[in-house]
């Protein structure tokens, strides 16, 4: 069973809200933000890195199905579909908050919104 809350390598967390949303942010290297392509000269996995940065990337999903976009079309923001990058505070803070507010009609409203976006790429 799946946490709801969760850490990513330090780099990051996910959180899943009680409508089944669950959106991740993520800073670190290989994400979309400042610190994309970071690794490091003393990468090590079994020692813990702290990672800062001045944005993140957000991917927000429920059923493992990405419904990213819908939250970016609607504030303006790019996005690939899947994720969005290189988001402020503030940006992720209203991501948190769009996702955390979906009710079932939102959700399914948002599902097909990008599964009709995705035809179109």
């Amino acid at each position: 069973m799946r946490k709801d809350f969760v850490s990513t390598l330090n780099k990051g967390f996910q959180m899943t809200f009680s409508n089944g949303i669950n959106i991740s942010v993520q800073y670190g290297y290989g994400n979309y933000c400042e610190n994309s392509s970071y690794m490091g000269n003393d990468w090590n996995y079994d020692k813990p890195q702290i990672f800062e940065s001045n944005d993140a990337e957000i991917m927000i999903e429920v059923d493992s199905k990405p419904i990213t976009a819908a939250f970016c079309d609607y504030n303006g923001i790019r996005n690939d579909g899947s994720v969005a990058g290189w988001l402020t505070t503030d940006e992720v803070a209203t991501a948190i908050a769009w996702a955390q507010g979906l009710n079932e009609k939102r959700i399914e409203a948002a599902i097909k919104y990008c599964q009709r976006e995705k035809a179109q790429w």
